[in-house]
């Protein structure tokens, strides 16, 4: 293997020639391997976005060349289409705020806006992975706004399937407005009352998951506490993010209070457990109408993971040490959002739509109520004489 040499204040290391990440990276990469897994490229790409933005505002405040400048956007917006996603590798399990994978992207940018200045790989006397890429930040506000960058961005997602099935929710109230079927909870049911009622479920779910995006808008890019940083810079900052990805993003009002406390996090964490929560009662109802019940099982156990994900993430918050949890918390609340977005879509589309009326099923299913009562009954009326004989015999030995 082709390799080349790289120094760091703690001496040399070698690594692949082709590599786009650096020293920092390779070291994280001997030292920490817990899982073998790395964070969601979504993370990756949304670090690139606030480091575009920050960078235009660098250029904008003169803390930049014009040629600097546009190698490191450059970078950045290649980052953001997947095209480096190899060479993001650090360990969901690694130390810091998020120090790895800030670093990791911060030297794949640098090598790749070294290329486009005629340089080589490592020489970052032309382009420095801290002193070009990230003059006016630091770990703990990069990393959290990407957390909320990305979240955000799989929240519309999540956003958009649970209108559908809302939406298909309703669409079948109106479908099966004639048809009655057993409920657990009542002996017979109208199909359409109960439809409407998982819609008006579904969109109390909603409500509670715009609220929770509308927190998430807010960022704390600037260094925390914002000493030694330009007064523009948070501002144009923010502004410059929003051309880049097309959100309202707003400045916290307490930079500092923002970016100790995970409590966004949390509180989405826990929106997406109540929507878990609502939809295994939803599928549970559901799968008595016999449709696809291998889709409504998967459904179940996503669900079923997204409520112990949200564990970890409440568990994670508490732990107060300069937000050390932030790269696990980060991972749950992407992945829990991503495979809840994708098992809806696949319980709306295979199950939901597919539903019709048959009048058979709902025959069926009355008569099983009836025979399940029977059965119940006989069951009831056999412990009982069983229980008496067994006290008679008892009277008897005892005597």
């Amino acid at each position: 293997m082709n390799q080349r040499t790289e120094k760091d204040s703690l001496g040399k290391k070698k690594l692949p020639k082709e590599s786009y990440y650096g020293i920092h990276t390779q070291r994280a990469l001997e030292n920490i391997q817990i899982s073998n897994r790395t964070l969601d490229p979504e993370l990756f790409y949304a670090i690139a976005e606030i480091k575009e933005a920050s960078t235009k505002t660098n250029l904008q405040l003169n803390l930049l060349r014009k040629s600097e400048a546009h190698a490191i956007i450059k970078a950045c917006q290649e980052i953001q289409k997947g095209k480096f996603d190899y060479d993001f590798l650090v360990d969901i399990f690694q130390t810091s705020t998020g120090a790895e994978a800030h670093m990791n992207v911060n030297e794949v940018i640098a090598n790749r806006a070294i290329e486009f200045l005629q340089g080589k790989k490592g020489d970052y006397s032309l382009i420095d992975p801290i002193d070009h890429i990230n003059p006016e930040q630091d770990d703990t506000d990069v990393f959290s706004n990407a957390i909320k960058i990305a979240t955000v961005k799989k929240l519309y997602s999540l956003n958009y399937e649970l209108t559908s099935l809302q939406r298909s929710f309703l669409l079948k109230s109106k479908q099966f407005k004639k048809s009655k079927r057993t409920n657990l909870n009542l002996p017979v049911t109208n199909l359409a009352k109960e439809f409407h009622n998982h819609s008006t479920t579904i969109k109390k779910d909603l409500e509670r998951l715009d609220g929770t995006m509308s927190s998430l808008l807010h960022l704390n890019i600037g260094k925390n506490t914002g000493l030694n940083t330009y007064l523009d810079f948070r501002k144009k900052t923010i502004s410059n993010l929003k051309k880049i990805n097309n959100v309202p993003w707003k400045q916290a009002h307490n930079q500092i209070e923002t970016t100790q406390t995970t409590t966004d996090f949390l509180e989405t964490a826990e929106i997406l457990k109540t929507i878990s929560a609502n939809l295994i009662r939803i599928t549970n109802n559901i799968n008595l109408l016999q449709p696809n019940p291998e889709i409504v099982g998967i459904l179940n156990i996503v669900c079923s993971q997204v409520i112990g994900y949200e564990e970890a993430i409440a568990t994670s918050a508490q732990i107060n040490q300069l937000n050390i949890a932030l790269p696990l918390i980060a991972h749950n609340l992407l992945e829990s959002t991503e495979i809840l977005t994708n098992s809806i879509n696949l319980f709306n589309e295979k199950c939901i739509k597919t539903l019709k009326p048959t009048k058979n099923i709902y025959e069926y299913h009355l008569k099983n109520q009836k025979d399940q009562g029977t059965l119940s009954n006989r069951y009831r009326r056999f412990e009982k004489t069983d229980l008496d004989r067994v006290l008679k015999y008892r009277q008897l030995t005892k005597t």
